[in-house]
């Protein structure tokens, strides 16, 4: 009896590493494919969405955030830097405990200066997106008085288009991208999966979201992009009332080529791999505030005639 008890514990513990084998397999492939990038020249301002750590996995939340990005583009004859600054609603909600909503509205504001010109301005709603997500795994484990704790989520949605775009306008010229538009005038397929792993107070996160574009009704087609991130964070309490947490990770962008009325538009797709740091405090049972920053480490955009500076977000976010 003795030995076959401890051939099921011998047992037991196999299919748990083997079960843990694959989840990390499982994360890891999309993992690979996150440090892929996705901006197109002449900027990022249209339509990405940006996940990240997200607050507490188990409750919803509604919370407002600004992110700020700047490209510098070389041209034939001119040099020219862009800044895209955007203030967005966004929010998670649970209708059931195995299925969540993800809404991002997003209010833009874009400057394009070329040294000679008076600047460009565009300001207004960009692209909103919806995702529903399923939850595939929720496991709590007990181990050697740590409870480990695993989350994936998988699913999908649509990017609306509900930010202006215009390809005929009067500011189109040399300097002027349909990256610079509000949106993408398009109706576009997004696609994510999400998973967090913590143990007591250190914590692992990734995500991976791709989007299948369309064509707009000025016959272009932005091309398709692949985004995600790998966090690592820990999790101290300050006080009974205040924890922090800080993270750092990678963030990765991949967009494939854009077409013009079927002709690929050669200037245009790329990659860039970032690195991430931040901190979120939360305060309270509902309150959290969210500062982080990312800094290039490899990219090559439209075929190396933009190159992309820092960005940086803080936000908060009210949870119930």
């Amino acid at each position: 009896m003795k030995r076959l008890s401890e051939k099921r514990h011998y047992l037991n513990n196999k299919c748990c590493h083997m079960n843990m084998k694959k989840i990390l397999s499982f994360v890891l492939a999309f993992a690979a494919a996150a440090p892929v990038f996705a901006c197109d020249r002449c900027g990022c301002g249209v339509s990405n969405y940006y996940l990240g750590i997200m607050p507490q996995f188990t409750r919803s939340f509604v919370g407002v955030r600004y992110r700020h990005s700047s490209f510098e583009s070389t041209g034939h004859t001119s040099l020219t830097d862009e800044t895209f600054r955007t203030t967005e609603l966004w929010g998670r909600f649970y209708p059931h405990r195995k299925w969540q909503v993800l809404a991002f509205v997003p209010y833009q504001f874009n400057e394009q200066r070329n040294g000679v010109d008076a600047p460009i301005k565009r300001q207004g709603l960009g692209d909103a997106s919806v995702l529903v997500n399923y939850n595939l795994l929720n496991v709590n484990n007990q181990r050697e008085n740590m409870e480990v704790k695993h989350q994936l989520w998988f699913g999908g949605g649509v990017k609306a288009p509900t930010g202006q775009y215009d390809g005929n306008t009067a500011e189109e010229s040399a300097h002027f991208s349909p990256n610079f538009q509000l949106g993408t005038g398009s109706w576009d397929v997004l696609t994510n999966v999400l998973y967090t792993m913590r143990m007591d107070k250190l914590g692992f996160s990734s995500d991976f979201n791709y989007r299948i574009n369309t064509t707009n009704k000025e016959a272009y087609r932005f091309g398709n992009r692949m985004s995600g991130s790998i966090n690592g964070f820990y999790v101290q309490k300050i006080s009974p009332k205040l924890a922090l947490m800080p993270w750092a990770g990678l963030y990765g962008e991949q967009s494939a080529q854009d077409t013009n009325r079927g002709y690929t538009v050669q200037e245009s797709g790329g990659y860039l791999v970032a690195g991430q740091a931040g901190a979120d405090l939360y305060i309270g049972n509902n309150w959290a505030l969210h500062l982080n920053g990312m800094l290039p480490i490899s990219q090559h955009l439209q075929s190396g005639y933009t190159t992309s500076g820092g960005r940086w977000m803080v936000g908060a976010t009210v949870m119930f």
